[in-house]
């Protein structure tokens, strides 16, 4: 594994200071602190009947999957991809994507990517060739922004 990815590896660090907490309790000890933003929900339920959903994070899969049991939207995802548990990168680049579209069997032009980070969700994909979308409900941002998941509907 890249050393720089232990960073995001809970386990790592338990283990490194002899805490006997098994990873998935700790995180669920948390997991009251996970909150949806309004829509979000219902717009991923709907979304997942007629596209491929998949998630592509930087953080580890182990917070992912914890964050979407939570929540209940487990199901609407095909695959859960992080880059720094299953790339070992720890910032998603323009390699991660492409690799993303060859695992998933599509074109950069077939996917769009919508994300929280105006560098690492949309103008690293959008070089290479994917459609991206900066996530920004409460802040200002430039250009290729949404601030509700309900505008997703008149993107695809």
């Amino acid at each position: 594994m890249n050393p720089t990815c232990f960073w995001y590896d809970l386990p790592y660090w338990l283990q490194r200071f002899d805490l006997s907490t098994p990873p998935s309790e700790l995180l669920d000890q948390y997991s009251h602190h996970i909150r949806l933003e309004p829509h979000v929900a219902e717009t991923i339920a709907m979304l997942s009947e007629k596209y491929l959903l998949v998630i592509a994070s930087n953080a580890a899969r182990l917070f992912v999957e914890t964050e979407l049991r939570h929540v209940g939207l487990e199901k609407c995802f095909t695959h859960v991809v992080s880059a720094t548990s299953d790339f070992q990168m720890v910032k998603k680049a323009e390699g991660f994507y492409l690799r993303l579209c060859r695992i998933l069997g599509v074109s950069p032009a077939e996917m769009v990517h919508i994300g929280d980070h105006e560098v690492f969700d949309v103008e690293i994909p959008l070089r290479a060739g994917i459609d991206a979308y900066h996530y920004a409900p409460r802040k200002q941002s430039k250009g290729r922004t949404i601030r509700d998941f309900k505008e997703l509907w008149g993107l695809l």
